[in-house]
């Protein structure tokens, strides 16, 4: 059975991108979402075909891993920011749409229980 490899991505203010805190070394960007999930796996498998033995875990070695990509509230907001306009998320999150944009811009991060809004917020405007 395939472990779940998380990846992280955040919007760095100009593209998105993605590391692993189990994979040391291998990061990537992209424009949008998807291009930074494509370029992570290519990435990952590039440094597992070059990884010196134990360098990794063995369960990366052998490929036996699904990527789980979870997004920083910046991410979320940013990937989200065509389709859903701050005030909108202000309204479903209670919280201001400046200290929103200082997120989505990377002044500031989001404590859980904000980044728990903000996640429940899209939920609620997608509804």
């Amino acid at each position: 059975m395939n472990k779940r490899l998380t990846v992280i991505v955040e919007w760095t203010g100009d593209n998105f991108g993605a590391s692993a805190p189990d994979v040391i070394g291998c990061v990537a960007t992209g424009k949008t979402l998807d291009e930074v999930k494509q370029a992570y796996a290519l990435a990952l498998e590039f440094h597992r075909q070059g990884a010196d033995e134990g360098e990794l875990p063995e369960w990366i070695m052998r490929g036996e891993y699904t990527l789980g990509f979870e997004l920083t509230a910046g991410a979320l907001l940013k990937h989200y920011g065509d389709v859903v306009t701050l005030y909108a998320m202000r309204r479903a999150t209670g919280i201001n749409a400046r200290q929103l944009s200082h997120y989505i811009n990377g002044n500031c991060i989001p404590k859980a229980q904000q980044r728990k809004r903000i996640v429940e917020g899209l939920h609620t405007i997608a509804k």
